[in-house]
C-alpha cells in the first residue's frame, strides 16, 4: 500500500507582503538595508527546502487571515515527469518561491479585480497560482508544456476546481487559435525563467497576447494586464 504524501502547510500570514513600489522606496529610505521580501528566518522560503518537501510533499496554501471562507488550495509536486527538452530539469513541477508571494498579492485588497475576470497563467507548473485566483472568483485558464499537464489536471481535479488547462510552447503562440483569439483580462507569470534560451519564447506569448490586447482596447473591449 502506497505511503500517502506528507502534507506541508503553508498559511498567508506567514509569508512577506509585496508592496507597492512607492513603500518599497520609502522603506529603503528608512533603513536601506530593508528588504520587502525579507521575513524572519526566511524558513518561507521554498528554495532552501530539502528534496522531499521540495518534489515529494504536498503543499496546503491556507487563505485564512487573508480572505475568510475560501477553502485552502492543496497542490502536488513530482520528481520526475516525462522528459521534455523545453524543461530538462523538471523545474515545472514543483513550487517556487514566487508562486506563494503572487498567490498572496492576489488576496490583498490591492489585486487587480479577480471575480469574473478571465485569466491565463503562464508556466503554471503545480498550478497554485491559478488555482488561488479560481478560489477567488475568476475564470482560469492553466498553461504548461505538455509533460506538466497530468500534475496540472491532478491538482485541478484534487481541488474540485473547474479551469481549463491547456498545453503551450511560447514559442508556438502566434500559430495558435485559441490565444489569437483570447479573452483574458489578466496574465499570471511566477518563476517562469530558469534557464536562458526561454527569453525568446516567452517575448513571443507576450508579444501575442498584447497585440490582441491592443486590438480589443481600441474595439472599446477590456485590454490584457500582466502580473509578475
Amino acid at each position: 500500500m502506497a505511503r500517502r504524501p506528507r502534507v506541508e502547510e503553508v498559511c498567508l500570514q506567514d509569508l512577506p507582503k509585496l508592496q507597492p513600489r512607492a513603500s518599497r522606496e520609502a522603506a529603503a529610505d528608512a533603513d536601506a538595508g530593508s528588504s520587502p521580501l525579507r521575513h524572519g528566518d526566511g524558513a518561507w522560503r521554498r528554495s532552501l527546502k530539502g528534496f522531499h518537501e521540495r518534489f515529494v510533499a504536498q503543499v496546503k496554501l491556507s487563505l485564512r487571515g487573508a480572505v475568510e471562507g475560501i477553502a485552502p488550495v492543496v497542490v502536488s509536486q513530482a520528481a520526475k515527469t516525462s522528459w521534455d527538452s523545453s524543461d530538462p530539469m523538471t523545474t515545472g513541477a514543483t513550487l517556487w518561491d514566487a508562486a506563494l508571494l503572487l498567490s498572496a498579492y492576489l488576496c490583498t485588497s490591492t489585486r487587480p479585480r479577480l471575480r469574473g475576470s478571465h485569466v491565463l497563467e503562464l508556466g503554471s507548473g503545480c498550478g497554485l497560482v491559478g488555482l488561488v485566483a479560481k478560489r477567488l472568483g475568476a475564470e482560469v485558464t492553466l498553461t504548461d508544456l505538455p509533460s506538466l499537464l497530468p500534475l496540472l489536471e491532478a491538482n485541478a481535479n484534487c481541488n474540485g476546481a473547474d479551469v481549463d488547462i491547456r498545453p503551450l510552447l511560447w514559442q508556438e503562440a502566434a500559430q495558435m487559435r485559441w490565444i489569437q483569439n483570447h479573452r483574458f483580462d489578466l496574465v499570471l507569470m511566477s518563476d517562469l525563467l530558469y534557464h536562458e534560451e526561454q527569453f525568446d519564447p516567452l517575448w513571443t506569448v507576450l508579444q501575442v497576447l498584447t497585440a490582441q490586447a491592443k486590438l480589443k482596447r481600441r474595439r472599446g473591449s477590456v485590454g490584457a494586464t500582466v502580473s509578475l
